[in-house]
């Protein structure tokens, strides 16, 4: 026959037979369902018979005088415990108050001509170097080294054996008798006690002076105090060396350091490096010749102390220096 397909009439009976099957499973599944749902419909509307009790004579029941007071305590003991628990809510804050535009906005940041002096300090809180290099030219050559030293931080395990000394031993110099003394009582920010030393009768112990390098940098808190990132610690070791003629090794014997000798040699280091840097700016009122004059001198009589210890080290920081120092009026 024409247009006939071998398994045609199986594969058409097959799906014929298939689809009777699947309606014959679904009336079936239709009148369980029915059923099922009857049944519960009956159960639900069938009343319920609860066995009714007589009471007994002689009981109070719950209308009795017991009842009543039980009664009456747990009606009480809910009341409390929901105004307890009334007490117990959060009571809501007020919202905090928007804050008011006033209508300032910047707009410009004009750079001055001293900002270029902050890149001339790189070990050292520029703002605070800035800061000292302006006051350089009231303090004694024994005040700006002091000022200079307490700068480097020094380990507190090695700084209580070079410690500044008394004002008996070295007096006050120009800068702190005349300038910072005076304005640090008048703020309230030192007693005079500090300034010259107390016996401590609580702790039984004396409480030396308050360095120059401390009393510097309370100053300078006060009149910055958002600027909180300055170490400083105040000791007395370059200008001691400087007493033994710059011999490192005569030094370091004499004062008990040979321990610490490692951290007194980066001490020395670290302030030729100093130098270098106060070399960049010139401080006001001080001819700039002179001041740099001065600091190559130190840090020359420095490098010849330390280039007897460690060569090496010695002449890597100078080469540092070099590079930092091109263009100066004085070379290191």
């Amino acid at each position: 026959m024409e247009g006939w397909i071998f398994g045609e009439g199986i594969f058409a009976a097959g799906a014929e037979a298939a689809l009777a099957a699947e309606a014959e499973a679904a009336e079936a599944v239709v009148s369980d369902e029915v059923g099922a749902a009857e049944q519960v419909t009956e159960s639900v509307t069938e009343p319920v018979t609860e066995p009714v009790t007589e009471p007994v004579e002689g009981s109070t029941g719950v209308g009795g005088l017991l009842g009543r007071l039980i009664q009456e305590a747990r009606t009480g003991g809910r009341s409390g415990s929901g105004d307890r628990q009334k007490a117990l809510k959060p009571v809501k804050r007020e919202a905090a108050a928007v804050p008011v535009w006033d209508g300032y906005e910047p707009r410009l940041a004009i750079a001055t001509p001293l900002l270029p002096l902050i890149n001339c300090f790189r070990s050292i809180n520029p703002l605070y170097g800035l800061f000292l290099a302006e006051h350089m030219h009231r303090a004694s050559h024994e005040e700006r080294l002091q000022l200079l030293e307490s700068v480097l931080d020094m380990p507190s395990s090695v700084a209580v054996l070079v410690r500044v000394p008394l004002p008996d031993s070295m007096p006050a110099g120009p800068l702190a008798s005349e300038y910072v003394n005076p304005r640090l009582l008048s703020r309230g920010l030192l007693t005079p006690q500090e300034l010259t030393g107390y016996f401590d009768e609580v702790e039984r112990r004396r409480v030396y002076p308050l360095p120059l390098g401390d009393r510097m940098r309370m100053l300078f808190h006060s009149e910055f105090p958002g600027v909180l990132d300055v170490h400083q610690r105040s000791v007395w070791c370059v200008g001691d060396l400087l007493r033994f003629g710059g011999n490192f090794d005569r030094f370091v014997r004499a004062r008990d350091l040979l321990r610490q000798e490692g951290v007194v040699f980066r001490h020395c280091l670290r302030m030729i490096l100093l130098l270098g840097e106060f070399a960049e700016i010139e401080p006001p009122l001080l001819d700039p010749v002179d001041w740099r004059r001065d600091l190559a001198d130190l840090a020359s009589l420095l490098t010849d102390s330390c280039r007897a210890v460690d060569p090496s080290s010695t002449d890597e920081v100078l080469t540092t220096l070099r590079g930092h120092a091109e263009g100066l009026d004085t070379a290191f």
